[in-house]
């Protein structure tokens, strides 16, 4: 059995040299963009605090059968379980269940909350933000703040994310409305809630990285008395162009941190498919690097990273496989996520929240 698992381990490290090597040629010739492009250095600070794993997983919390089955595949605990609710018809109520669901399972649930309905364009002025500011919808969010406030546990909530983008109803410039529409409608919400008595709720602040964004971010920041987390979107859009998660994120990073010195959560993130690479060697190598050398170096106050577990080929414009396809792909992902920084338990509560 030990000369086994020897065998085993010298495998793993013929792989992972491999993957390194992908990793230095991917970063001397990956990128399709130029010089200029290039986010500016940063200082090399190792991430001493623990990170946790969260995930998107179609068909979870309804049941949490996708989460146990990830979790088995990547030998980790997923310390945040990241689903989406639309408001529809703003008629409705959370189902609680699925909240106690995951609590159950020992993760925190973080709810991506959509002024929207569904599956229609982004032009649906019924959900402007100045009207939400001005509460119209009060009805709706007492609702939800009073069974949230009822919960004995923690709740993440990501109002409005990617407000910095032009693809939601709640995005810059769509349906008339402004930063200030969507500061005044956060706050708005926020203080709705505190009335409510759901101080259990961690309010996360998320942009979409300033790359693929269509108005800078700093304008809708709505302020540290407001923000429990902040957060970024981002992803290597291979059919667009191979980049690293540095040249992803570090702009957008840096900017953030210059207004808040609140934790962060990176809210999304995944790497789509390289062309003619059935074995995934070099999104292994992406992941590799992001979670076992960027992220850990380069981005100090990361304390959980979201994977975004989804195949959006055909469903979106843009759209690509996000998923751990192939067996290297997961094996990369589970060996990056073993140890230090990664826990598999979820992150503390923010200091003050």
């Amino acid at each position: 059995m030990a000369q086994q698992w020897r065998g085993h381990r010298s495998r793993a490290r013929i792989v992972w040299a491999l993957l390194a090597l992908l990793t230095l040629l991917g970063a001397a010739c990956g990128s399709t963009k130029g010089e200029a492009s290039q986010p500016p250095a940063a200082p090399l600070v190792p991430n001493s605090g623990p990170i946790s794993i969260g995930l998107w997983q179609p068909g979870a919390p309804q049941s949490m059968q996708p989460i146990i089955a990830f979790e088995q595949q990547e030998a980790t605990h997923v310390g945040i379980v990241v689903w989406y609710e639309t408001w529809g018809d703003a008629s409705t109520g959370p189902d609680m269940r699925l909240y106690q669901q995951v609590a159950a399972h020992g993760s925190v649930p973080l709810i991506t909350w959509e002024p929207q309905h569904f599956s229609r364009s982004p032009d649906q002025p019924v959900f402007a933000l100045a009207d939400i500011a001005a509460g119209k919808y009060d009805a709706y969010a007492r609702r939800w703040a009073s069974a949230f406030a009822a919960f004995h546990g923690r709740i993440m909530l990501r109002w409005g994310h990617e407000m910095n983008g032009n693809w939601y109803p709640w995005g810059a410039g769509v349906n008339g409305n402004t930063p200030q529409d969507y500061v005044a409608a956060w706050r708005h919400l926020h203080d709705l809630f505190v009335a409510a008595g759901a101080t259990n709720v961690e309010w996360v602040w998320c942009p979409n990285v300033d790359s693929t964004a269509d108005a800078p971010m700093d304008a809708y920041y709505p302020g540290d008395q407001y923000v429990d987390w902040v957060a970024l979107d981002g992803y290597n859009r291979a059919r667009q162009g191979w980049q690293s998660f540095t040249q992803i994120f570090q702009m957008s990073y840096n900017r953030i941190a210059a207004i808040t010195a609140k934790p962060f959560i990176i809210g999304e993130t995944a790497s789509g498919e390289a062309a003619n690479d059935p074995l995934g060697l070099r999104k292994a190598a992406w992941i590799q690097s992001a979670l076992t050398l960027e992220i850990p170096a380069l981005f100090p106050r990361v304390r959980a990273v979201v994977w975004f577990d989804e195949n959006k080929s055909g469903v979106e414009a843009d759209g690509e496989d996000w998923r751990l396809v192939t067996e290297l792909e997961r094996r990369t992902f589970a060996y990056a996520v073993s140890s230090a920084p990664y826990i598999g338990r979820p992150p503390a509560p923010p200091s003050g929240s």
